[in-house]
């Protein structure tokens, strides 16, 4: 039996979220301006930051037909 009336702790438990990042622009990825993938080379840099901490466990594009996304 427990000793006290209280639900366990569940500072365990994960909440996982899929995420879709949906570019701008069907070509984005290939059409970029210099300060669109200076952007996206701060996005990119702060995502492995957050995969190395193990905030996150997965990120990163997605080489769909009909045309790239990203992953998070």
């Amino acid at each position: 039996a427990m000793a006290n009336s209280e639900a366990p702790h569940e500072a365990t438990a994960s909440t996982i979220f899929h995420c879709r990042l949906i570019p701008p622009r069907p070509d984005f990825a290939l059409t970029m301006t210099e300060e669109e993938r200076a952007l996206m080379g701060r996005h990119a840099d702060y995502l492995r930051e957050k995969l190395r901490e193990g905030i996150m466990i997965m990120a990163g594009p997605v080489a769909d037909p009909a045309g790239p996304w990203g992953l998070l």
